[in-house]
This record gives C-alpha cells, structure tokens and sequence, in this order.
C-alpha cells in the first residue's frame, strides 16, 4: 500500500497523473482477478482503488472517482466485520476521499457523516501507531473543519483536538510537518473568519492553538509566527477583558 500510494504521488507530482491512473487501473485489473482467493488479494484490489479515487480527484475528474469509490466501497461492505488495520485504513481514507467529493458536490450531511467517521477510524489507528497514522488523523481533523457547516460542530472537533494537544505536538515529528502546516493554516483561516464576524473570543482560541502548533513545528521564530501572533494580538485586544494582554502581546 506505502509503494502504491508513494509511487502515484511521485507520478502526480511530475505532472504525470494520468500514466499513474492508467497503471494503477491495469494493476488492479490484474489484483481483482485474484481478490477471492485471499485477504491478501483483497486488501491489495482495495487499496488500488482508494488510490485511484484520490488520482482522480487530484486529476479534477469528479464524476469517476465517485463511480470508483462507490465500487470499492461496496467491496469493504462485503466484509463489514472486518476490525483489522489494513481494512480500516482503506476504509478511512475511502471514507476521507467522498466526504471531499461530496461536501465539493453539496452534499454537506453526506460529507460530515463520513468526514467524521474517518477521523474517528484514524484516531483509533493513531493511537496505536502514531508514527503511521499521525499525518492522517491531523489531515482528517483538519477536512473535518471545513466540511462541518454547523459552528457547533466545528467547536466540538477542536475542543476534540485540544484535549489530544500532547498527542498531537508528539505526533508533529520529523515526516508529518506537512499535515501540521496544512492544520496550522485551517486555524489561522478559521480565527480570521471569526475576527470578520466580531467573534473575537472563538478566534483567540483558534489563533492560540495555531500558535501552539506552530511553536512546535517551528522552533525558530518564523515571519510565519510573527504573523499569527500579529492575528492573536488583535483579537485579544478587541475584547475589554484582554485589552492589556492583547497590547503588550503586540507591543512585543
């Protein structure tokens, strides 16, 4: 699966997404042929597809990733009961792949049953493997936070995030920066969103655990940091009750 999913993201990045389509979709051809006859097969059959779903997505071509993820899912159903890592690791990033497609279709309830679904499939997976499965928890959060229409919800997948803190600034390790940057942004958005509609309180927690993350991510004081910490400063310098704090955080 590592091979699989590393060599169609070499392909897609040099701009060869639809050679790395073509292949995979011979492989499989190849790997269905043999998918009754063992789990092995199964998993592997499964596996090309998710990946061929993500190719597709990436390729802009909606319309056949849906048709794709639908078959594979439909091939995960058979063995519903199923708890072992391979097959819910297919699972939840099938699950990760259509909550996109849908909430992209507005198909927003579709999208935030399976978006958290699937963080809660690689939370599980997280926790006992974090070294594998910690970009992928932090990305699903991070989806999550843009498929979710309603502010309550989005509250509650933070609040989530923010009592795993130590989990996540552990799993933020060498390998997975990306993910954390990509959250990191997601926060940043989402507090500047909140300044726009006078929340400034909501946006202080956000800019705060984007802070956090990136403090983290970036030992060194970056313009990025600067930046972030101008944003914190003036959310807490709207509110009466942390105008001091908000001064002497910009003052700084």
């Amino acid at each position: 699966y590592d091979f699989i999913r590393a060599a169609s993201h070499e392909l897609a990045e040099s701009g060869r997404t639809a050679e790395a389509i073509e292949t995979i979709t011979d492989f499989d051809a190849l790997a269905e042929r043999f998918a009754e006859e063992s789990p092995e097969m199964l998993n592997i059959h499964a596996a090309l597809m998710q990946t061929r779903v993500a190719l597709l997505i990436y390729s802009g071509d909606t319309e056949q990733a849906l048709t794709t993820a639908a078959k594979a899912l439909s091939l995960l159903a058979q063995h519903a009961r199923r708890k072992d890592e391979p097959f819910l690791a297919i699972l939840a990033s099938l699950l990760y792949d259509i909550s996109l497609l849908h909430n992209a279709g507005g198909q927003h309830r579709q999208a935030e049953r399976e978006i958290e679904k699937s963080v809660k499939i690689f939370s599980r997976l997280s926790r006992v493997n974090p070294a594998r499965y910690g970009s992928a928890r932090i990305l699903a959060v991070n989806a999550s936070t843009a498929v979710f229409r309603s502010r309550q919800k989005q509250a509650e997948t933070l609040a989530e995030l923010h009592a795993s803190v130590n989990d996540y600034l552990r799993e933020l390790n060498e390998g997975i920066e990306d993910a954390g940057l990509r959250l990191v942004d997601s926060l940043t958005l989402e507090g500047r969103t909140l300044m726009k509609m006078s929340r400034q309180r909501e946006a202080v927690q956000y800019f705060t655990r984007a802070l956090r993350y990136l403090t983290r991510l970036e030992p060194d004081f970056s313009e990025k940091q600067l930046s972030l910490s101008v944003d914190l400063g003036e959310a807490l310098l709207a509110q009466k009750t942390t105008r001091e704090k908000g001064i002497h955080l910009l003052n700084t």
